[in-house]
């Protein structure tokens, strides 16, 4: 039962990773940034149907100022979480 588990949870990050390249692969526009490319890498993963749900993390500073984001000097972080199953894999 681990084993099959185990392979399970392999078949599931061989899969995300196969999916990720084809998004890259597939993209002729920019990004503005890291969170640019995050969010519509969310959106091509859940228009793909083959992920039980996919969740968008953020984590910005709650000591953060007006001035900061208006300048765009943010300094934040966001999490993809993948699940299907029993599995779940997190990018970062």
């Amino acid at each position: 039962m681990e084993k099959e588990q185990n392979q399970n949870r392999q078949d599931l990050i061989r899969e995300v990773k196969f999916n990720v390249e084809n998004f890259l692969a597939d993209r002729n526009n920019l990004f503005f940034n890291e969170c640019d490319l995050q969010m519509y890498l969310a959106i091509w993963l859940k228009e793909t149907k083959k992920y039980d749900g996919i969740d968008v993390e953020y984590y910005v500073p709650k000591n953060i100022n007006l001035e900061k984001i208006i300048n765009g000097i943010v300094n934040y972080t966001l999490t993809l979480s993948l699940n299907k199953g029993k599995h779940i894999v997190l990018l970062n």
